[in-house]
């Protein structure tokens, strides 16, 4: 049974005092009374709480999961950074999808039946490159690709999600650029999303992944466009000015964050 003990739920029923001018003290000062009645609550919870129950009263109030996405060249990666750097704890659903089509993986095995043995390299790893040159001009074969890597990611971010809230996480940031198309946001208690014109992703993506014009346009086009991810988002930065701009618009989101988690709602497992 869980009871849900915020200002918003089950409330402490005390007699409030008359101050010295005869005016009722829940009147005069509302705020000090709902403060002192979530103390209240909080001390009578683990007073009275099991040791494993108090420890996940604590956890359940200081923990969330934030996914952060966007198109590619946008920045996510610099935010992502950033983010670390504010002390949050990342999961780089990326490396992940590096992880999973390791020599010998079940995964590689699966790519390698539905695409051809060209696509895996001399060392039994996965050709990203060369398959990536198959499946972004090819819609039908980069839904296919999804389809077979989407479980194997799936399931490593569900791991490691649930063994960042076990250490007590307050912010799990969950950086994957294809959160919404994985079906990964379901795990996420808020998205955040960082958008750039177009023209400006495309010149980042040739200087950093040293592609061709028409490799960086194929992988632009194989995206959703900004309208997609801002729709779907609790926050969105916009990451068009400087870097100075970009960090100023991180300290916003650190701020929502933090009020995010001063405002969260105490909840006890009674056993």
């Amino acid at each position: 049974m869980f009871i849900n003990g915020g200002w918003q739920g089950r409330r402490v029923q005390a007699g409030l005092p008359l101050l010295s001018d005869g005016s009722k003290l829940h009147l005069k000062y509302p705020i000090l009374v709902k403060v002192s009645c979530r103390l209240a609550f909080v001390w009578a919870a683990c007073k009275t709480a099991s040791p494993t129950s108090r420890g996940r009263l604590v956890s359940e109030m200081k923990n969330l999961v934030l996914g952060l996405t966007g198109q590619s060249g946008a920045g996510k990666s610099t935010l992502s950074r950033y983010l670390k750097e504010s002390g949050y704890s990342i999961i780089d659903a990326d490396k992940i999808a590096r992880q999973v089509v390791e020599k010998g993986s079940d995964c590689i095995a699966e790519i390698a039946i539905e695409f051809g043995c060209e696509y895996i390299n001399i060392e039994g790893g996965l050709n990203r490159r060369k398959l990536a040159q198959n499946v972004f001009t090819d819609k039908a074969k980069l839904k296919r690709l999804n389809a077979i890597m989407f479980p194997h990611i799936i399931s490593r971010i569900e791991g490691e999600i649930n063994r960042l809230k076990g250490a007590a996480a307050k912010v799990i940031v969950l950086d994957a650029p294809t959160l919404f198309e994985s079906g990964a946001d379901r795990f996420c208690d808020y998205i955040v999303s960082i958008v750039a014109p177009e023209e400006l992703r495309f010149q980042r993506i040739i200087a950093r992944d040293h592609l061709t014009i028409e490799e960086a346009r194929s992988r632009i086009q194989a995206q959703h466009d900004q309208e997609y991810y801002t729709s779907r988002s609790w926050h969105v930065i916009h990451n068009d000015k400087s870097e100075e701009e970009l960090r100023l618009q991180v300290q916003n989101l650190h701020s929502r964050l933090q009020v995010l988690l001063a405002e969260e709602e105490p909840t006890l497992e009674v056993q």
